[in-house]
């Protein structure tokens, strides 16, 4: 009696962490030169399906199971019947399992067996009871056919490329997985490289590298940025040729890996017995320089006259001899910083080393002063009265590369002002007279009482005349009661090389040299710290702006914490006003000197000396916050002030002003942009003439020529202020207008940042601005590096949404001042992703705007309804 195969009635249920990946054991720990094995994913809830196809057995449609554990083929004995096979029950064949148990077949038949559709075998199958499939293909079957079985792809291969799914498997390989491959042809000589720019993919995080007979890839970083590259090597001894769409490597998911044979991951040993194989085929880059044909000898050869008789030798010199200056580093144990940014330490001579270059010193002259020895050979006993650092030495100094950034194209407004201290061009200063301030005439009076109006603060600004500075960059009085500090910590000094200087900008730096020197607003310095500096070329392409490049030492710098005015607070309450007064401080930070300390962090070095300021210079950090502080001390009367405080920091040590003293104007302003507000004209006047003694007091002085007095509308933190409204002013509304789209993600980013700040103005700004942001660096690269993508549909709305925002900018509304008096309605706008509104009141019938406001929807919010 044949005994049935028993089905899978149930299954044991694991525990959750039954399968867990446990920390290794001390016994079983990993041993030296042994690895963890590449995992896909693990799932203890998971159990993966046998591999079973789909095929044609007689024709008729069956399951297959593909068992690399049998060495023998079997067929169901209910299927076979039902094809009609012919089964030989003379012959028996005894099988065993994974139990002592022993199975035994019906006999055997004859079968036909087709394969992805048309693919046809003729074999003799075993028949027997089966569960769950209708034929098992062992050992004798799949070895002579060719079958490879890819559990990962979960696809049985077979010859000619031919890949049969499986049941219940889904390909892992798909759109997913990105190929790196070479854009276009490029030919190798033996030795030389070729670098691929990697574009990584946050879907296909894990990188997939191969080789080939004659070439080997490596992964390698830029040196500057996060861009990173794969680098080919021709490692045989003849030149290649990478044809383009040469596949390197693949782009894969963290459950998936290429399809293709030969691709390993970074890191394995593999890849780094690929990478001893590079090494060992690259060449030195000086491996094949061939040096230009010289015309005299390699080594200087001195001349000698033809002698022409027996010659003496000359007596030797007594005192005379040679010996090498030591050179004194300027820092002591600098630390080492990476890039252009280095330290003295750096050029210290070993015992060891060439001294050539170095001059020498000078043979002893009779009757000169004798130089006593110091304590140590080859040293020289210093003096009292000497510096305790010295000047760093200029002379033979290695420069380095000079850096030119050209205004409008690679310098954006923010960069200049944050991290540069640009050098003025220092002019004579035009005199002041009465004329030349800008005052305006009452409206609503007679003539002539508009007209006495007038004079009479034309009168009140003059008898101050001492703290008006007119048209030019003439250094004003230094502020009293503040100076600026420099807090670097425990940081050593760090001193930058010079930066090389074209020749035709040399006789320009030196001029703004001279000027400064003159204007004493810098002085030579003996310090160990030292900035390098930048030559910015002005858009006519032959004037430079000089500036100094301080992000060494704001990344070293305590930033100081200080709360900084807002632009909306600002620009609220201003409907009150009839008439207002825009004042710019002159000269801005320069009228805040220096403590000693901060002069010498400071200091910056140019190809003609190192130089340190006097007063405060843009760019560094903290100057923001300093003069901020000055300025509201000044309005609001925190602290007392008296005429011995010009180098005293009363932030520091300062005594507290008596209460009960109001403020000057009633409001903060933005640095050194002054507004004043007059709810009549005797109103102004009276702000005025105390804000020209707060002037006095502190030793403020105030630019004529940008400077407005008593008008009706002003210009104040690029907005148009009016009794009216506001309306939005950009400096350089022209050449945003004018702007072509941008080509690099910075050159974006500046553009979106400059329309940001009046996207109050401008209706649905986030709708065209989100297809903007959502742009990367990668796809810049693609936009410049491919010109066919250009034509893609991202970059078409894109384009739209640059040219609908420039326009919308040079023509935005003027928005009504809030009147808490009046009736307010919210107008919102709602798309399936985009939500916007406008709040108005009414005005005259109409309902005016008085802010724009706009936002995508969140991830959550996208299932609400359009009402909701």
């Amino acid at each position: 009696m044949r005994e049935r195969a028993p089905r899978i009635s149930a299954v044991r249920r694991t525990t959750d962490d039954e399968f867990a990946r446990e920390p290794p054991l001390d016994e079983i720990d990993l041993q030296p030169g042994e690895r963890r094995g590449y995992w896909k994913h693990y799932a203890p809830h998971k159990w993966f399906k046998q591999a079973k196809i789909h095929g044609k057995l007689n024709n008729l449609r069956a399951v297959l199971l593909l068992d690399t554990g049998a060495e023998v083929s079997i067929l169901d004995t209910t299927f076979a019947r039902e094809v009609g096979c012919l089964i030989d029950t003379e012959i028996t064949q005894e099988c065993v399992g994974i139990r002592d148990e022993t199975y035994y077949t019906v006999g055997r038949t004859r079968v036909k067996i087709t394969l992805a559709g048309n693919l046809v075998y003729y074999m003799h199958l075993w028949v027997g009871d089966l569960v769950g499939q209708h034929a098992i293909l062992g050992m004798n079957f799949m070895v002579p056919a060719g079958v490879r079985i890819d559990t990962a792809d979960g696809t049985a291969c077979l010859p000619d490329e031919v890949h049969i799914q499986m049941i219940g498997r889904r390909p892992l390989y798909g759109t997913r997985m990105n190929p790196v491959n070479v854009k276009a042809p490029v030919r190798l000589e033996p030795g030389d490289t070729h670098e691929v720019l990697l574009r990584p993919d946050r879907n296909a995080p894990f990188l997939w590298v191969t080789r080939a007979e004659s070439w080997v890839t490596t992964f390698v970083k830029g040196r500057v940025g996060r861009k990173t590259y794969l680098r080919v090597t021709n490692i045989g001894d003849a030149a290649i040729t990478l044809d383009a769409h040469e596949t390197l490597g693949w782009w894969t998911p963290s459950d998936s890996q290429p399809r293709s044979r030969g691709f390993v991951r970074l890191g394995s040993p593999q890849y780094q017995q690929w990478q001893n194989v590079a090494y060992s085929a690259t060449r030195d880059a000086e491996e094949n320089w061939i040096p230009a044909e010289l015309n005299g000898p390699m080594t200087n050869r001195p001349s000698y006259p033809t002698p022409k008789a027996i010659l003496r030798p000359q007596p030797r010199q007594l005192g005379t001899r040679r010996a090498v200056t030591p050179v004194l580093a300027a820092v002591a144990r600098a630390p080492k910083v990476s890039g252009n940014e280095v330290s003295h330490d750096d050029h210290k001579l070993d015992a060891d080393e060439e001294t050539e270059g170095v001059p020498e010193r000078p043979p002893a002259v009779a009757g000169s002063a004798a130089m006593k020895e110091s304590p140590e050979p080859g040293l020289a006993k210093p003096k009292l009265d000497e510096p305790k650092h010295d000047e760093p030495k200029l002379d033979g100094q290695e420069e380095d590369d000079a850096v030119l950034i050209h205004e409008g194209s690679d310098l954006f407004a923010e960069d200049l002002e944050s991290e540069m201290a640009v050098l003025p061009d220092l002019s004579l200063t035009a005199e002041v007279t009465i004329e030349d301030l800008k005052v305006g005439m009452p409206t609503g009076l007679p003539p002539e009482e508009a007209a006495r109006q007038e004079t009479r603060l034309r009168q009140i600004i003059w008898r101050r005349r001492k703290w008006l500075i007119g048209k030019g960059n003439a250094l004003p009085p230094a502020a009293l009661g503040v100076v600026c500090d420099i807090d670097v910590g425990d940081a050593k000094p760090v001193a930058q090389r010079v930066r090389k200087l074209l020749p035709q900008f040399r006789e320009k730096v030196a001029d703004l040299i001279k000027g400064l020197l003159s204007a004493r607003m810098i002085q030579k310095s003996k310090s160990p710290w030292a900035s390098p500096i930048v030559v910015i070329i002005k858009k006519n392409g032959v004037d430079i702006r000089l500036c100094i490049d301080y992000r060494l030492i704001n990344g070293l710098t305590q930033l100081m914490v200080y709360p900084m005015p807002l632009v909306n607070d600002l620009l609220e309450d201003l409907d009150k006003y009839l008439w207002y007064c825009s004042l710019d401080m002159a000269s801005g930070f320069w009228v805040v000197p220096m403590t000693d300390r901060a002069r010498l962090i400071s200091a910056f070095i140019t190809p003609i000396g190192l130089f340190e300021w006097l007063r405060m210079p843009f760019g560094l950090c903290n100057a923001p916050q300093i003069y901020q502080r000055l300025i509201d001390n000044a309005l609001y009367d925190f602290l007392k002030l008296s005429p011995d405080d010009s180098t005293r920091d009363v932030f520091e040590n300062g005594e507290p002003e008596k209460p009960g003293i109001h403020s000057v104007l009633g409001r903060r302003s933005y640095i050194d942009d002054i507004l004043i507000g007059g709810t009549s004209w005797d109103d102004l006047c009276e702000k005025v003439e105390r804000l020209l003694d707060v002037c006095k007091r502190c030793h403020l002085s105030i630019s004529v020529e940008k400077s407005e007095w008593g008008m009706s509308k002003v210009d104040y933190l690029g907005h148009r202020v009016s009794g009216l409204g506001l309306e939005a002013k950009p400096k350089n509304l022209e050449s945003l207008t004018a702007l072509e789209f941008p080509r690099t993600l910075k050159g974006l980013q500046s553009f979106l940042g400059s329309l940001n700040y009046y996207h109050r103005f401008i209706a649905d700004f986030a709708v065209y601005a989100t297809t903007l942001y959502s742009l990367t660096e990668t796809d810049f690269d693609e936009y410049v590096t491919r010109p066919k993508f250009r034509e893609q549909e991202k970059w078409t709305h894109a384009m739209r949404a640059f040219d609908v925002l420039k326009t919308k900018l040079a023509e935005t509304p003027m928005l009504k001042h809030f009147d808490k008096d009046r009736e307010s309605i919210v107008i919102v706008y709602a798309s399936d992703w985009a939500i916007s509104g406008v709040l108005t009141q009414v005005h005259d019938d109409v309902y005016m705007p008085v802010k724009f406001t706009s936002r995508t929807l969140k991830p959550n919010e996208l299932n609400y309804d359009i009402v909701e």
